[in-house]
Formats: C-alpha cells, structure tokens, sequence
C-alpha cells in the first residue's frame, strides 16, 4: 500500500469538520495559505485606544520563516 493510499484509508475516518482543520494545516505547512488569525471575542480586537491588534498568528508565522 503506498503513502497516498494509508493517507485517503486515514482521511475516511475523520469527520469534515475534523477534515477543514487538517486541510488548513497542510496549507500553511506548504505555505499556500496566508496563516489565519484565530476569532477573538469582540472586545479584544482593538486596543484601549481603538488601534486593531495585530495579526499574531501571521507575526509569529513571519518571524519562524526567517530562522
């Protein structure tokens, strides 16, 4: 049994909720996919003074591909 066929056996098992997670994980892995920023409740998207946060996410993201 090659690679592709244990890895379509495995995906069968995986619910399509479980599925959209896995496929944007192998997206940023080959980088074909800006990483996205996670919810935020909406007190937390901007500072105290109105400013909008930053996107951590891809700011961590950016800082690891330099290393």
């Amino acid at each position: 049994m090659t690679a592709r066929e244990r890895a379509h056996a495995l995906l069968d098992e995986f619910s399509d909720a479980e599925l959209e997670e896995i496929v944007k994980l192998l997206r940023v892995r080959r980088e074909e996919a800006e990483p996205e920023m996670a919810e935020l409740p909406k007190a937390w998207k901007t500072f105290e003074d109105g400013t909008p946060v930053p996107n951590w996410v891809e700011a961590v993201h950016e800082a690891r591909r330099d290393l």
